[in-house]
């Protein structure tokens, strides 16, 4: 889905003649017409990206210099959704620790693999997490794991993740839990934009109203 093919009736002959036109057709299994394109100079391709999955009878049809059509010539075509992606994130975190809030700016790289089309996975890390403020908030890192399930452009999310303290009076690293929610901007099939929201906050040992992060991030899948 998304990625060019070349539709090649290069290989068309007339034996009296020469070919001048060949008309391509689309059709989906339900026998819908999805698209269409004629094409009157040699060599008789069509660059097509297609913008959804499924199996497509692509046929060509060729004219002759007398106005003569070719019998029709089919192929199928096999359109798969892309399943792995790269993803970065940038965005703005407000951290709360110990009664008192700082301001990131963050930024982080991962993978998604999205095993349907309800379904997803994100490894992440983040090491630009750097706040607006000195002593004692600390830049810090994370690695994320996270599950989100997806209704059309919208997704919500659940998972765990771990990193390094950000405060220096606070104890050392920890385990997190972490929640999102986002909706997609623009989606090309290749190249996906989103925003989100996203928190975190400490699984034991701290007081998760006292340790948590929230972020607003803007994610681009490609």
């Amino acid at each position: 889905v998304g990625k060019v093919i070349t539709l090649d009736a290069s290989g068309s002959t007339d034996p009296d003649g020469e070919v001048v036109q060949v008309d391509f057709e689309i059709i989906d299994v339900q026998g819908n017409l999805v698209d269409r394109f004629t094409d009157t100079e040699m060599p008789f391709t069509w660059e097509k990206a297609f913008t959804t999955k499924g199996i497509f009878s692509v046929t060509a049809v060729a004219t002759d210099d007398l106005g003569t059509l070719s019998e029709p010539m089919s192929v199928d075509v096999t359109i798969r959704q892309k399943k792995v992606y790269f993803l970065l994130d940038i965005g703005a975190v407000a951290a709360r620790g110990e009664g008192t809030y700082v301001g990131y700016g963050a930024g982080r790289a991962g993978i998604l693999f999205r095993l349907s089309k309800g379904f997803e996975v994100i490894l992440s890390g983040g090491g630009g997490y750097t706040p607006v403020d000195s002593d004692p908030w600390e830049h810090y890192y994370t690695a994320n794991l996270i599950f989100n399930l997806r209704a059309g452009p919208i997704f919500i999310g659940l998972g765990g993740g771990y990193t390094t303290q950000y405060k220096s009076t606070q104890p050392t690293d920890y385990g997190e839990v972490i929640v999102n929610f986002g909706f997609d901007l623009f989606n090309k099939s290749k190249i996906i934009g989103s925003i989100f929201v996203e928190g975190s906050g400490p699984v034991i040992d701290l007081d998760i109203q006292d340790h948590y992060k929230v972020m607003l991030g803007f994610r681009i899948l490609f």
